[in-house]
């Protein structure tokens, strides 16, 4: 229920929560939660943390938030270096608050299961970035829920991003991460193909060899990204994170009920005890086409439904293991208007029952619900 004063309400089924937390969200579009017995409470939206002047603001209702409720623990993503982690941190110790620490994929995945009444399920967690137990950059996630627990299952192979957060502004660095991973040489037809200087591909391939900024990553929204920018859909510099896939989106929204093309190829294999999709091949085969302006839309549409079905496979790999039929897709990339119809479809012969939040929204603004939901515990 959303309230007069911009609050959401989520009423929990089952067990009431073990202790009354504030959960805090992440950095950007930015709501922390308050919960407590059988209800958790989503703050009205307190915009990016990044700017100075709403952290004050930010910090002022936290103050007033700690008074409404009186929390026994904060709740923060693992992200060490986020700003809601550091200023938790900081007024838990002034509070002589204990802190816990949640996982950002395990987040989204337990805000879906908070508002649905959901005891365990599996999840496919696809967004840009977070912060992995590992150090990488998680972001295409198959996670095994049970409760407050959560084991991975699956994800996306890693690749570099050669600058970190320049690379989201600038997808070609991706594309170039790619390609190097695929074993694609870049020569001057290829440069030409995307306006690239062979000073600028150089630095980023030796970012990629060496690691130097070059964390790696195994979001599904960085593979968007230079999907975007290997055909022709996204800009040099981007403002804002996610515009490159919304870009490669519209382009495969427009070539609906036109002749297919090739879905692009992608490998699984394990590694570590996880199944991971390999989309090298991807890279290999469409830097080889010839790709002309109007066909962009259908590679962009044969993009989709090979991410979908590599999702499936994803899924069907969880289901070899667990009993759960429940399943729960959340992130940001779940905002796409084709990613998850085109994968109900895939799976909705096989009896699995797709979840998605219906209230709690899907991409970061709702991570602190499932903050809330895990550090509260359970009855």
């Amino acid at each position: 229920m959303v309230t007069g004063d911009g609050l959401l309400r989520i009423p929990l089924s089952g067990p009431a929560l073990r202790r009354r937390v504030l959960a805090l969200g992440v950095e950007t579009r930015n709501r922390p939660a308050a919960a407590a017995d059988t209800t958790i409470t989503l703050w009205e939206p307190q915009g990016d943390l990044g700017d100075p002047a709403l952290r004050q603001d930010w910090t002022r209702r936290l103050e007033a938030g700690r008074t409404a409720l009186d929390p026994e623990r904060l709740v923060v993503d693992l992200h060490p270096d986020m700003v809601p982690t550091l200023l938790g941190r900081a007024r838990a110790a002034a509070w002589g608050l204990p802190v816990q620490a949640v996982q950002h994929h395990h987040a989204h995945a337990a805000a879906v299961m908070a508002e649905q009444g959901l005891e365990a399920c599996l999840a496919l967690v696809f967004d840009g970035f977070g912060w992995g137990p590992d150090g990488r950059l998680w972001g295409a996630e198959l996670l095994h829920l049970q409760g407050v627990a959560c084991r991975r299952l699956g994800s996306f192979a890693p690749v570099p991003l050669p600058g970190g957060d320049a690379a989201v502004r600038q997808p070609l660095r991706q594309l170039v991460a790619r390609l190097d991973d695929a074993g694609v040489e870049l020569d001057a037809a290829l440069r030409r193909r995307w306006g690239l200087d062979e000073p600028a591909v150089r630095v980023w391939r030796h970012q990629c060899h060496t690691g130097l900024n070059s964390p790696l990553t195994h979001g599904a929204g960085r593979l968007f990204d230079a999907m975007a920018a290997l055909l022709g859909l996204a800009p040099a510099t981007v403002s804002q994170s996610g515009a490159a896939a919304v870009a490669l989106e519209q382009a495969a929204l427009r070539a609906r009920g036109e002749p297919r093309f090739p879905d692009p190829p992608f490998a699984l294999r394990e590694a570590d005890g996880l199944l991971l999709v390999d989309w090298r091949e991807s890279f290999r085969r469409l830097a080889g086409q010839n790709i002309l302006p109007d066909d962009r839309p259908r590679w962009a549409l044969g993009f989709h439904r090979a991410v979908a079905r590599a999702a499936a496979a994803l899924a069907e790999h969880g289901a070899d293991q667990v009993p759960e039929r429940d399943l729960v897709l959340s992130g940001g990339v779940f905002l796409n208007r084709l990613l998850g119809p085109l994968l109900a479809e895939a799976l909705s012969p096989r009896g699995w029952r797709i979840r998605q939040a219906q209230r709690v929204p899907t991409g970061d603004a709702g991570i602190a619900v499932g903050q809330a939901w895990i550090g509260g515990g359970r009855a």
